[in-house]
């Protein structure tokens, strides 16, 4: 979620996924069981829970990656904290001439932001797919306090069911979630990415206050509305609270100024 890579450290856990670097840093874990809700949950379900939160995250992030590849970036993936990231830095032609300038300008940014929730929804789509190939239904509703509401049919174990409505769960409000105009989420930076192309510096400031006002908005209805609210109530307050300073920031110091600072160290991700 956040634009800056933790330290690295002796326990993270490494591996390549189709030639892309994965590095999990072990706040990962616990974040994983905080955002599940799971205290009153089995082991076993909590274990089930934990292995559906890895592979969620890293379809996400690895939408992200591929995207940055068509664009002619070298990317890695970093899964720690509330989420992922997805960093990337200049590649190199054959003919050693850079084209990473070929991601410099707004569309592909909006491609790679995308990327993401678009993996974890055809994602989801390939569960429904098998759920049913298999024999089993799963029927989508409007309504209840997350918007949309689904129910399985046709499972003959239970824990089957329970990993179907985790891996549902995880690709489908996470994704929604994803998408809200909030910074640093994908949804935030495509924001952002259109605000600067209709209003350049004021279009920042503009994609940040709609940030923050979305983020306090998600806050308050999750604290009245979704069961176990006192994470995601943290969690968007915190957003708010980061469109603030990067808006205050804005102001006080220059719009050249961020843009200089952010064009160093960008990096397109976010998941949770």
């Amino acid at each position: 979620m956040f634009l800056v890579e933790p330290e690295p450290t002796d326990y993270d856990i490494r591996f390549r996924l189709f030639g892309v670097p994965v590095r999990v840093h072990p706040l990962f874990w616990l974040t994983a069981l905080l955002l599940g809700g799971i205290d009153d949950m089995q082991p076993k379900l909590v274990l089930l829970w934990i292995v559906v939160a890895f592979v969620s995250v890293l379809v996400h992030e690895f939408g992200h990656a591929v995207a940055i590849r068509h664009y002619g970036w070298r990317p890695w993936i970093t899964l720690y904290g509330l989420g992922g990231l997805a960093s990337y830095e200049p590649g190199l032609r054959n003919t050693y001439e850079s084209y990473a300038g070929r991601s410099a300008g707004w569309l592909p940014q909006v491609v790679i932001a995308l990327a993401g929730p678009l993996a974890g929804f055809l994602f989801l789509g390939a569960i429904v797919a098998g759920v049913k190939l298999g024999g089993g239904g799963v029927n989508f509703h409007w309504g209840g306090p997350t918007g949309i509401t689904w129910r399985l049919s046709g499972f003959q174990q239970a824990n089957l069911a329970e990993l179907v409505r985790f891996l549902i769960f995880a690709n489908l409000y996470w994704g929604l979630l994803n998408l809200l105009p909030i910074y640093p989420l994908d949804g935030g930076k495509v924001a952002r990415e259109l605000a600067v192309v209709w209003g350049g510096r004021r279009g920042v400031e503009w994609s940040l206050a709609v940030s923050m006002a979305t983020a306090g908005l998600v806050a308050v209805y999750a604290l009245f509305f979704w069961s176990k609210p006192l994470f995601s109530v943290l969690m968007f307050g915190y957003l708010a609270f980061i469109s603030y300073q990067m808006l205050q920031a804005i102001r006080q110091a220059g719009w050249q100024n961020f843009q200089d600072e952010d064009d160093d160290d960008f990096s397109s991700g976010g998941r949770w």
